[in-house]
C-alpha cells in the first residue's frame, strides 16, 4: 500500500512538472545548482527502498561542490527516476558519481535490460 502511494504521488508530481515545462509562458531562470549536494539529497531519499531491496546504494562526489547551471528540482527530478527505475529493473548496485570534469551527463546501470552508458 505504502509503495503504491508513493509511486502515485511521484507520478503526479512528474504530470505537474511536464505541465509547467510545456507552458509556453514559463521560462525558468536557469541558476548556479550543486549538482553534488543534489545527489546526496536524492540518494538519502531512495536509500529505504533500495536497501529493503537489498541494492547497494551509494554516492562518490569530489571534496568540492560541482557546480551547474540548471533548475534544481528538474535535476532531483531527473535523478531520482533513475535511481527509481535502475531499482525497478534489477540493478544490485547503485553509484550516482559525480565528477568535476568533463562536464556531461552519463547514465550507467547493471540491470539486466538496461541500454548502455551514453557518451559525453
Amino acid at each position: 500500500m505504502q509503495e503504491t502511494s508513493t509511486r502515485t504521488s511521484r507520478l503526479a508530481m512528474q504530470l505537474l512538472s511536464l505541465t509547467r515545462l510545456d507552458n509556453p509562458e514559463y521560462r525558468p531562470e536557469l541558476a548556479p545548482v550543486a549538482l553534488d549536494e543534489i545527489a546526496r539529497r536524492a540518494v538519502k531519499q531512495h536509500w529505504s527502498a533500495c536497501h529493503r531491496d537489498g541494492i547497494d546504494l551509494g554516492v562518490e562526489a569530489p571534496q568540492n561542490t560541482v557546480e551547474v547551471q540548471g533548475l534544481d528540482w528538474q535535476l532531483e527530478e531527473a535523478l531520482g527516476n533513475l535511481i527509481d527505475n535502475a531499482r525497478r529493473y534489477g540493478a544490485r548496485r547503485i553509484t550516482v558519481r559525480i565528477t568535476e570534469a568533463p562536464r556531461c551527463s552519463r547514465s550507467r546501470t547493471t540491470a539486466p535490460a538496461s541500454p548502455r552508458p551514453s557518451a559525453c
